[in-house]
């Protein structure tokens, strides 16, 4: 999942914000708009970094991945993708901010709690696909790995953020 996300990003940051592409890398269908990049690059930044700094990281990341990553490693060198320096600084510091703030990402977002309540009705339909996954892979890894119900999942995941217990802990 880490790699599939890095490769649509570098695929994303090359469109315009409220464009639908299929990704060369990994052939989903990505809704190019702020929530794609704000979920991804508080992965690579942190949870608090400013929609300025989101969007001077990713200029600097679209510059390098046309100049060096695309020009250079991929055209003239065969490389793929995955084994571009550019993936794997990206590849490095989301594994780092990952296991540093696991939940942390979703604790200010609006749109994951509103996804949560909409889990299992037509409006989940909604949202984009990496947050319908992501809340799905939630809610099946509490199903899955402590046994509760679904809708325990759903509630204990609101309690979560409701209380705010990713600051807490």
């Amino acid at each position: 999942q880490i790699e599939r996300d890095i490769k649509n990003y570098l695929y994303a940051v090359n469109f315009d914000e409220g464009e639908t592409v299929k990704c060369e890398y990994t052939n989903d269908i990505i809704d190019i708009g702020d929530d794609f990049f704000k979920n991804i690059e508080a992965l690579f930044l942190g949870t608090t970094s400013t929609l300025k700094e989101r969007k001077s990281f990713r200029q600097d990341i679209q510059t390098e991945y046309i100049t060096q990553t695309l020009a250079q490693e991929i055209n003239i060198r065969g490389k793929k993708i995955e084994q571009t320096k550019l993936f794997e600084k990206l590849l490095n510091k989301y594994n780092k901010n990952l296991k540093e703030n696991a939940l942390a990402l979703y604790n200010d977002n609006d749109n994951f709690r509103r996804a949560i309540l909409d889990y299992n009705s037509q409006d989940f339909k909604k949202y984009d696909h990496r947050l319908k996954s992501d809340v799905n892979r939630m809610i099946n890894n509490l199903v899955k790995n402590f046994q509760y119900t679904e809708e325990g999942a759903l509630q204990v995941c609101l309690y979560v953020l409701d209380n705010e217990l990713v600051k807490k802990y």
